[in-house]
């Protein structure tokens, strides 16, 4: 049984093409008559008994910009995630995904993980990759993502804070 060799087994061979990755984008767009913020730092909260923290804007930021990752496929679909990738990241991505199946998400997103050592980028740069072949899975199934994971329950608890 589990010494069977390859030759010996009867193995399917699948007939029908495999969907491939054709190219990852990256879209910038910028609105040059729009200002953004030039970020946030952190500061310390006076007139406190205790040490407090607290964030503060600052100003004499540039140009408005936002970016979109695109992951397109032999088959047409196009799945898109906003992103915070550069077009170093993109490229990383691209180099390794063109021509592999959107099916390999498992192996890509491994090897991805494995190699983010060595391209010397933070833990989880490549999360909105993996969301655009989570998102060209369920639409080649005609499933929501959630139940590609798992459909656990049809209800949730639901908990709001606001300040």
């Amino acid at each position: 049984m589990f010494g069977d060799s390859d030759k010996e087994r009867k193995w399917p061979i699948a007939k029908e093409k495999v969907m491939k990755i054709t190219d990852v984008k990256l879209l910038v767009l910028e609105d040059p008559e729009a200002k953004g913020s030039g970020g946030h730092s952190i500061v310390r909260v006076e007139g406190l008994r205790r040490i407090q923290y607290t964030h503060q804007g600052r100003k004499g930021g540039g140009p408005l910009r936002t970016s979109f990752l695109e992951v397109h496929t032999d088959e047409g679909i196009v799945a898109r995630s906003d992103t915070t990738m550069n077009e170093y990241q993109a490229e990383i991505v691209r180099h390794h995904a063109v021509g592999r199946s959107p099916w390999e998400r498992e192996a890509l997103f491994q090897q991805l993980l494995k190699g983010t050592r060595w391209v010397y980028q933070p833990p989880g740069w490549f999360g909105e990759f993996d969301n655009c072949l989570w998102d060209i899975l369920g639409r080649t199934a005609s499933l929501p993502v959630y139940a590609l994971v798992g459909k656990v329950r049809d209800r949730l608890p639901v908990y709001l804070t606001g300040g």
